[in-house]
C-alpha cells in the first residue's frame, strides 16, 4: 500500500517521491530535494541540477530519506618519504624470506623450512567400493 508521508513542513527535506506517469511502466521514482509544495504540485530539484515538477494528482508515495552518502575519496598519492603501504601487504614481521609473502607458520618464525608434502603414491587414493554380502550384483545382471 503507498502511503504520502510528507508535508509542505519537509521542504527543503531530501524526499523520494512515486509517480505516475504515462507509458508501459505506470510509476516511477524522483529523488531530490523538495524545493516547493504549491496547491498543483511538487518541485523536486535532483542531486544534479535537473529540476523536476510534479502534479500533485500524480502523487502516489512519497516519504523523507537520509541526505545523501558522502562520496569516498581515493587513497593519497605517495608523499616524498616513500610509497603508501599498500593495505593488501601483510605487515614486514609476516613477511617471508626477502619480503615474499608466505603462509605465517612456526617453522617459518623459528627459521626452520616448511614441512613437506609426501609424495603421490604414498598418498591414499579413493576408498575401494564394498559390497555387502546380500546386496545384489549388479555386474552379473548385465
Amino acid at each position: 500500500m503507498y502511503v504520502v508521508r510528507i508535508t509542505r513542513a519537509d521542504i527543503g527535506a531530501r524526499v523520494v517521491i512515486r509517480r505516475r506517469i504515462a507509458g508501459p511502466v505506470p510509476l516511477t521514482d524522483v529523488i531530490g530535494t523538495l524545493q516547493e509544495w504549491t496547491v498543483g504540485g511538487l518541485t523536486v530539484v535532483h542531486d544534479n541540477g535537473e529540476i523536476i515538477n510534479v502534479p500533485e494528482a500524480d502523487l502516489v508515495a512519497a516519504k523523507v530519506i537520509p541526505a545523501r552518502p558522502a562520496r569516498r575519496t581515493r587513497p593519497e598519492p605517495p608523499t616524498e618519504s616513500g610509497p603508501a603501504a599498500d593495505p593488501a601487504d601483510p605487515p614486514a614481521d609476516r613477511q617471508g624470506p626477502a619480503g615474499q609473502r608466505g603462509p605465517d607458520t612456526p617453522e617459518r618464525a623459528a627459521g626452520r623450512p616448511a614441512p613437506t608434502v609426501p609424495a603421490a603414491e604414498s598418498c591414499p587414493g579413493p576408498p575401494a567400493k564394498s559390497k555387502h554380502p546380500d546386496a545384489p550384483d549388479v555386474e552379473a545382471d548385465r
